[in-house]
């Protein structure tokens, strides 16, 4: 293949799981490899270099034409995959694997309810309290 027909030809993208150590923002990266998975995901995370460990999950067709980065929810149905949970954190289901956001969004609003919750204004986001010992 001449290095034109090359340039012209798209690259193909593939859907990853990304996650960390942390396990607070793992979630999906659609990228053309795992180094650039891992590499957006860190980018957009705050992550540092080498935090972040791709793992390849399907090929995508290239008539859905995706874009690099975080896949929308009908991307994700496209390629079969069905969202168990909507709310935070998402669960999805898919060719028979489970994945689970991560969590940092539902410690955000945990603190938010227990704030709400001190002030007799209840959980506003349906948060439950974490037992203290």
């Amino acid at each position: 293949m001449s290095q034109s027909d090359e340039i012209g030809k798209a690259a193909t993208m593939h859907l990853y799981w990304c996650e960390t150590g942390d396990h607070d923002e793992d979630w999906f990266i659609v990228a053309a490899s795992a180094e650039e998975a891992s590499y957006i995901h860190e980018e957009e995370e705050g992550y540092g270099p080498g935090d972040a460990i791709a793992t390849f999950v399907c090929a995508i067709p290239a008539q859905l034409t995706p874009q690099p980065g975080w896949p929308d929810h009908a991307l994700l149905e496209a390629l079969g995959a069905k969202l168990l949970d909507r709310m935070t954190p998402w669960v999805v289901e898919l060719d028979g694997a489970l994945y689970q956001e991560g969590g940092m969004d539902e410690v955000v609003n945990r603190v938010h309810d227990d704030r709400a919750e001190a002030h007799g204004q209840g959980r506003p986001n349906g948060t439950t309290k974490l037992l203290t010992s």
